[in-house]
């Protein structure tokens, strides 16, 4: 939109990794993986400023569709997580006052209050909070609509394209550019480079040097069969692994970080067993009537993490003109 010359360059079709196989949830508060124990303050200054970071990703969501003029299934209904012992909803408070300092309305509800805002949860957990603000979209119409408005914008998409290398090159008089990537299908000169590789951020990095620090793992998905809509607000635990919510379909779709099979590209990570049944059995514990819901597939998708969990994002200072998102 801002008149750049663009061009995406995926080894695979569009949508096919992480940006359209994850449980498209928004999710803001602050999660199991975010919190250790007894956080210093400088621990709890770096949450706060990501918590700063996903509000304003939420406000992007908020004019998407108007943006793109298309459905994409972005639903802001509200999430719960829960806690099911006194240690685990000591951090849902403590979570609780990061996250409002940082300007995330979040609510912690125990007793007659939880049982009335949330009445099919199991009747014995410790609490739960509230943060109206969390919801979800559909990973698979996003990415495909994003890169239509894209391409009537004029830009241009090579798929089952393979990044081999990135050189850095000397811009001159004659050639301003910066960098030539060479491809499995021919090199591209350009000016700027932004790595958007998602799961494979820290591999294509390595080719100019960067080191990342950067971790990968396969990543479990349950969807059940159609049930009677009960479930408009999503749904996670504090203590164990679980995402939880049910869509416009009425199929509930169960993940939460539980690991799969890895495998070496161009195979797929696969399942394990393991995790569909302790995913499920957590998701039983918090939603009782689960039990009664068949299970219809699982498949898997990939999480890109830093080992200290912050993002990475935008120019490097070593390398003007190289971004990483």
């Amino acid at each position: 939109k801002e008149g750049v010359e663009v061009v995406l360059v995926d080894r695979n079709e569009l949508n096919r990794e992480a940006s359209g196989t994850n449980a498209g949830s928004f999710h803001f508060q602050i999660g199991l993986h975010q919190l250790t124990p007894k956080m210093s303050d400088a621990a709890k200054e770096r949450l706060s400023s990501e918590v700063k970071l996903q509000v304003e990703a939420a406000g992007l969501w908020d004019n998407l569709e108007r943006e793109l003029n298309a459905d994409l299934g972005v639903h802001f209904n509200g999430g719960f997580m829960v806690a099911e012992t006194k240690d685990e909803l000591d951090v849902l408070y403590q979570k609780q006052e990061i996250e409002i300092s940082a300007g995330l309305e979040s609510h912690v509800l125990t007793g007659s209050e939880m049982h009335k805002a949330a009445p099919l949860f199991a009747s014995d957990l410790s609490g739960v909070a509230y943060c109206p603000r969390e919801g979800h979209a559909n990973p698979l119409i996003v990415g495909p609509v994003y890169a239509y408005r894209a391409h009537e914008y004029g830009a241009k998409f090579r798929t089952y394209c393979n990044v081999v290398s990135v050189e850095i090159i000397e811009p001159s008089a004659a050639s301003p550019y910066r960098f030539k990537v060479n491809t499995s299908r021919g090199a591209i000169l350009c000016r700027r480079v932004v790595n958007a590789g998602g799961a494979w951020t820290a591999e294509l990095a390595k080719q100019l040097g960067f080191d990342l620090k950067m971790g990968l793992s396969g990543l479990h998905v349950n969807v059940t069969e159609p049930y009677t809509y009960v479930l408009p607000t999503m749904v996670q635990h504090i203590g164990r692994r679980l995402t939880l919510k049910q869509t416009t379909n009425n199929t509930f779709i169960i993940g939460g970080g539980w690991p799969s099979k890895p495998e070496i590209y161009p195979k797929r990570y696969s399942n394990y067993w393991s995790s569909t049944s302790g995913n499920l059995a957590v998701a039983q514990r918090v939603l009782p009537l689960l039990k009664d819901v068949k299970l219809v597939r699982v498949w898997s998708g990939v999480w890109a993490y830093t080992h200290d969990f912050k993002p990475i994002l935008g120019e490097s200072k070593r390398v003007p003109g190289y971004h990483v998102a």
